[in-house]
């Protein structure tokens, strides 16, 4: 399913960009944050699913990909909305593109402390 969304969201983007060839390089098109967030919270679910169903429940603490998947997760439920508002963020503007500046300073921050707190907290698994 995973594999069949990434072929549907590059065939998306292709025959945007062939069609939208100068639109692409000089606007942000909010279609693909939204696109980008659905693929990510259905990955992020169908991981948490095969989760449960796994013994690796136990070892939650030790994966890597645990703390991966919650700190891009949550980056993207922060960052998305921010986007919807793009169209505020002009030069009479500034309250907004301060405010977004430090919204994405901090969902970054959040989001590389969790990948760095996985590398920390995982141990390297042995090969089968």
């Amino acid at each position: 399913m995973i594999k069949y969304l990434g072929l549907l969201y590059v065939l998306i983007f292709i025959v945007h960009v062939i069609f939208n060839y100068n639109a692409f390089f000089n606007s942000h098109h909010t279609f693909y944050f939204i696109l980008d967030a659905l693929i990510i919270f259905l990955c992020v679910t169908l991981f948490c699913l095969e989760l449960l169903k796994s013994d690796d429940l136990l070892n939650l603490s030790k994966s890597f990909a645990v703390y991966a998947t919650f700190g891009l997760f949550l980056w993207w439920l922060i960052t998305t909305p921010i986007i919807f508002y793009e169209t505020y963020n002009t030069t009479a503007d500034w309250d907004f593109a301060n405010l977004k500046r430090r919204i994405f300073l901090f969902a970054n921050i959040f989001m590389y402390t969790c990948f760095v707190l996985g590398l920390i907290a995982s141990k390297p698994q042995k090969n089968k």
